[in-house]
């Protein structure tokens, strides 16, 4: 093997690596935006609608607002 080929061997395998952990460390941001997001949804159809909701009414606004965006 040349010394190259070894060199690239090896940073793929640490370039891999790292891209786990990325991914890892992304993924946890766009949970939490998710949350966040729906929370917000939350309040405001709680506020827009809150003498007349009941739990079944609110479930199905969120559902709504969730998929529509």
């Amino acid at each position: 093997m040349w010394p190259f080929e070894i060199f690239l061997a090896a940073l793929s395998h640490i370039l891999y690596g790292l891209s786990v952990q990325a991914r890892r460390l992304l993924s946890s941001f766009v949970t939490t935006y998710c949350c966040e997001l729906i929370s917000s949804y939350l309040t405001q159809i709680k506020t827009n609608l809150r003498t007349q909701i009941t739990d079944i009414h609110l479930e199905d606004q969120l559902k709504l607002r969730v998929t529509g965006t």
